[in-house]
């Protein structure tokens, strides 16, 4: 009994040992290939270095070219299409003929148009002679009823100093009585005359005759001199030439007709190009068909709507780059020119309109073509900055992961400025030149990161 005790001490420490050198193996094994997982994982993060440089933020968008301006025209009559006056691409001037209907087919209103364009002309171009002889008129009539007025003013004169003494009057009163009474027992001609006469003679001095009479010659008198007055005015307006009244009033009747007139027609509304004809020689048109389009092409513009969260950063005169699918190896180039000032709102979100006027590729770009934007709004020179991508958020802060000997550590640091690839650091233990690692695996941050190794 005392000699197999040993025995089996014996094998249960050799059993313990062969248990724990299996694990001790193990252990090493397992160590062995997480480092070398670590290791692999490390060979394959990216890394970016810190570096001082020009910090350019930017807010970008799309929107369409325009040109300077843009104008479809229509016909505004019926009939059929002349002969074409213009080609598609052919540069025009303001009031430039560009279509017309043809002649043998013109409705009856561009017909009496002319008509009445002819007749107004007429009266236009007579204007001066007819007025030489309106003028003389007036002046022939105003000295005629001046000498009017004066007959009249001594004809109220001596009634208003007429005097008829009583007896006069009783006498004239008296050979009036006779005169009737004889006329009424022979109604003769001589008898009638001498009745006439009494009663002119009696009429002389009756004073309600006069003051009938006066009454009369003052009425006529007020209108005489009204009329004299009105002369005198209508012949100051033809002085020196014609009524300006009659004359605009002419031009103005004129200038609408010449305006039904310009119905038949297409004319250019500004110097520019002819960039689309919708209507054929011959065809028929109708009150509001296209007939052609013209664009002015000496500028080009692009309208991109900006969020309102970025509407504080923009400013007029700030640069802007453009890239076109249809060139989308090359940038382009423009301005800001225009900031809405009011905003539009669709599905809840608020946007402003920016305009970008474009400084190059007029002679390659076409109008309604659609441009990636990207507005320049700010540029800092000589700032630290690493990749947008390299920086994390961590328990609330903002994190970098540095390879320091091959392995990485975490420096907190204070952003500043940023634009969609780089970020501009402020505050924290960075150096220029030092690599950083972008985008690091959870596992491996896990592995050789820990609080007391954070910068």
């Amino acid at each position: 009994m005392t000699q197999s005790t040993p025995k089996k001490r014996s094998r249960a420490w050799l059993t313990w040992l062969i248990i724990l050198i299996i694990l001790a193996t193990a252990a090493f094994f397992v160590i062995r290939s997480s480092q070398a997982a670590a290791l692999e994982a490390l060979q394959a993060l990216e890394t970016a270095q810190v570096s001082r440089q020009t910090l350019v933020t930017s807010i970008s968008g799309t929107g369409t070219v325009r040109p300077e301006q843009l104008e479809t025209l229509y016909w505004t009559t019926s009939g059929h299409v002349g002969e074409e006056a213009v080609a598609l691409g052919q540069e025009v001037k303001k009031g430039q003929i560009l279509l017309s209907l043809a002649e043998a087919d013109l409705p009856i209103e561009i017909l009496q148009a002319r008509i009445d364009a002819a007749s107004i002309q007429e009266s236009l171009d007579n204007l001066p002679a007819d007025t030489d002889l309106q003028r003389a008129q007036l002046q022939a009539k105003i000295s005629s009823s001046r000498q009017s007025l004066e007959t009249m003013q001594n004809q109220l004169t001596e009634l208003q100093t007429r005097v008829c003494t009583s007896w006069h009057l009783a006498d004239l009163q008296s050979r009036f009585d006779d005169a009737e009474s004889t006329y009424t027992q022979e109604p003769t001609q001589q008898n009638k005359a001498r009745l006439d006469l009494a009663r002119t003679n009696l009429d002389f001095c009756d004073e309600s005759v006069i003051k009938t009479k006066i009454s009369d010659l003052e009425a006529q008198i007020e209108n005489q001199e009204t009329s004299i007055q009105n002369d005198q005015k209508a012949l100051e307006k033809i002085k020196n030439g014609p009524d300006p009244v009659v004359e605009e009033k002419l031009k103005n009747q004129l200038a609408i007709a010449q305006k039904r007139m310009q119905a038949a027609e297409i004319r250019a509304p500004f110097d520019g190009v002819v960039t689309a004809i919708y209507t054929q020689p011959g065809s028929a048109t109708a009150p509001g068909a296209k007939a052609i389009q013209v664009a002015d092409l000496r500028a080009f513009y692009i309208d991109v709507p900006v969020a309102e969260v970025d509407f504080p950063a923009i400013a007029v005169g700030q640069e802007a780059d453009l890239v076109f699918d249809a060139f989308f190896t090359e940038t382009y180039h423009g301005v800001v020119t225009q900031i809405d000032q009011v905003g539009q709102e669709q599905a809840g979100v608020v946007t402003y309109n920016v305009t970008i006027t474009m400084a190059d590729g007029i002679d390659k770009i076409n109008p309604g073509m659609t441009a990636g934007v990207t507005i320049i709004t700010t540029a800092k020179p000589n700032v630290l900055v690493v990749p947008a991508a390299a920086v994390k958020t961590v328990e609330g802060d903002s994190v970098v992961y540095v390879l320091k000997d091959g392995v990485p550590q975490a420096v907190k640091v204070r952003v500043g400025a940023y634009s969609s690839e780089s970020v501009e650091i402020l505050e924290g233990d960075l150096q220029e030149g030092e690599r950083l690692v972008l985008n690091p695996p959870s596992n491996i941050i896990q592995l050789f990161t820990q609080s007391g190794r954070t910068r």
